[in-house]
C-alpha cells in the first residue's frame, strides 16, 4: 500500500519543482538576499556545483568528472536522433522564407540527469520544448498557490536566450554555452551515410521547401539537377542493404534512384520518415 502512495503523491517527481510548489515542504525562494545556509527547493545549476562539492573528497577532479560526464552523454543521444530533431524542425521554415531567414531557426532541449555514487550521469527524460515561463507557483500567507516571479528562472531563461540570440543573430561565441558537437565534421565517428551524404544533400536542394509533404519521388527531380560528377561520387550501399534489395557491390544514387522507379510503392514515400525509418534501423 506504501507504493501506491507514494507513486499517487504529484511530489514524488523531484526533478520536476512546479510539481512541488504545493507541498508544504517546499521552499521558495525569498524576495531580498538569499541565505546561503539554506537549501531552497529550486536553484541554478551552479548552486548545485556548490551544494555537490561539499560532499566530494577530491572535489576539482570529481567536477570535472560529472560536467565531462554531461557532454558525453549529451552529446551521445544527440548523435543518436538529430536527424530527428531536424526532421521536426523542417516543419517550422518558412516556405518563403529566405536562408538567412530560416538560419535564425532553433531548438531548446533540457536534459534531466542524476549520478549514481560512483559520479556516473544517467538521463531521466529529455524535453524538447522545456518551459520559459517566468513565474512559479507559491504558497501564500493564505495558503493559496499563486503565481510569483522566479529569481531563478530568470536568471537562468534570460541567460539563455540571451546567449542563443548572440550565437544566431550576432554570430558571437558563447560565455555559457559550449560546443557538445559540431555536425559539420565530415569525419565525425557517427557520420553515416544516410545523414552526411543524402539528408545533407536533400536540404541544400530543397532550401527553405524543406518539409514533410517532399516524397521520394521529388527529392529524384531534386537530385538529377546536380552536377553530374556530384551524383557520381555519392554511392548507396547502406540504403541497399537497409532496404534487404539484393545488389553486388556499390550503385550511385542515380543507379538507386533508377531501381526505385521500377518499385511505384516508394515513389509515394515521405522522405523525410523514409530516411528515419533507415537510420532507426
Amino acid at each position: 500500500m506504501k507504493g501506491r502512495e507514494v507513486v499517487s503523491n504529484p511530489h514524488c517527481t523531484t526533478t520536476n519543482s512546479s510539481k512541488n510548489t504545493g507541498n508544504p515542504n517546499y521552499v521558495s525562494e525569498p524576495d531580498g538576499q538569499k541565505d546561503q545556509d539554506i537549501i531552497y527547493s529550486k536553484y541554478p545549476l551552479s548552486r548545485s556545483w556548490e551544494l555537490i562539492s561539499q560532499d566530494l573528497h577530491d572535489t576539482e577532479t570529481a567536477l570535472v568528472k560529472m560536467k565531462q560526464g554531461i557532454r558525453d552523454l549529451v552529446n551521445s543521444l544527440l548523435r543518436c536522433y538529430r536527424s530527428s530533431i531536424e526532421a521536426e524542425q523542417a516543419d517550422f521554415i518558412e516556405m518563403d522564407g529566405t536562408n538567412e531567414q530560416n538560419d535564425k531557426l532553433f531548438n531548446i532541449l533540457g536534459f534531466d540527469i542524476m549520478f549514481d555514487e560512483d559520479l556516473q550521469p544517467w538521463l531521466l527524460e529529455t524535453n524538447r520544448n522545456p518551459s520559459m515561463v517566468l513565474t512559479s507557483l507559491v504558497l501564500n500567507e493564505s495558503g493559496v498557490l499563486t503565481n510569483k516571479d522566479s529569481k531563478v528562472a530568470i536568471e537562468v531563461k534570460a541567460n539563455l536566450i540571451n546567449e542563443v540570440a548572440k550565437i544566431l543573430i550576432n554570430k558571437e561565441d558563447s560565455n555559457y554555452f559550449l560546443k557538445c558537437y559540431d555536425n559539420s565534421d565530415p569525419e565525425s565517428e557517427d557520420a553515416n551515410f544516410i545523414y552526411e551524404r543524402v539528408f545533407k544533400i536533400f536540404k541544400h536542394i530543397c532550401g527553405a521547401k524543406l518539409k514533410r509533404t517532399v516524397l521520394i519521388n521529388d527529392f529524384i527531380n531534386y537530385i538529377s539537377s546536380l552536377p553530374e560528377e556530384l551524383i557520381r561520387s555519392i554511392t548507396s550501399d547502406q540504403i541497399i542493404t537497409n532496404l534487404n534489395l539484393k545488389e553486388e557491390g556499390e550503385i550511385t544514387l542515380t543507379q538507386f534512384f533508377l531501381m526505385l522507379e521500377k518499385f511505384p510503392e516508394f515513389l509515394s514515400v515521405n522522405f523525410l520518415d523514409f530516411l528515419i525509418r533507415i537510420e532507426e534501423d
